[in-house]
Formats: C-alpha cells, structure tokens, sequence
C-alpha cells in the first residue's frame, strides 16, 4: 500500500511540475501579447493623429481653391 502511495505522490508531483511549466509558458505568451497590443495601440494612435492632421491639411487647402475661386469670380466680373 505505502509502495502505491508513494508512485501516487511522484505522479502527482509530475503532473504539478507539469501544470508549472505549462503555466509559466502561457504567463510568457501573455506578456508577449500583452506588449504586442501595446505597440498595435500605439501604431493606432499615430495613424489617428496623421488622420486629423491630413483633415486639416485638406480643409485648409479647400479654403484657399474656394478662395481663390471667388477672386478669379470676382475678377471676371469687375473686368466685363
């Protein structure tokens, strides 16, 4: 009996070793996830803010042709 209880114990003990290992690879693939979305928010981030720099840019460029636009009307007009 003492003989049985002993192989339990050592296959139990395995099986904990195991579970261990098994544990400390799957913390590592989640810091290394974890740090993957970092760098994903980050890239986010940057492309959102050419986004709004990009909108402004245009909207600036559309002021001046619409600017530009009422001269050359305006121009036609005072030269007929």
């Amino acid at each position: 009996m003492r003989n049985q209880e002993r192989r339990a114990s050592k296959r139990l003990e395995a099986k904990m070793e195991e579970l261990q290992s098994e544990m400390e690879a799957l913390n590592e693939e989640q810091s290394i996830l974890r740090q993957g979305q970092r760098e994903m928010k980050q890239h986010f981030e940057k492309i959102k803010a050419e986004c709004a720099q990009l909108r402004q840019e245009t909207s600036l460029l559309l002021q001046q042709n619409l600017g530009s636009q009422l001269r050359l009307l305006t121009g036609k007009r005072g030269s007929i």
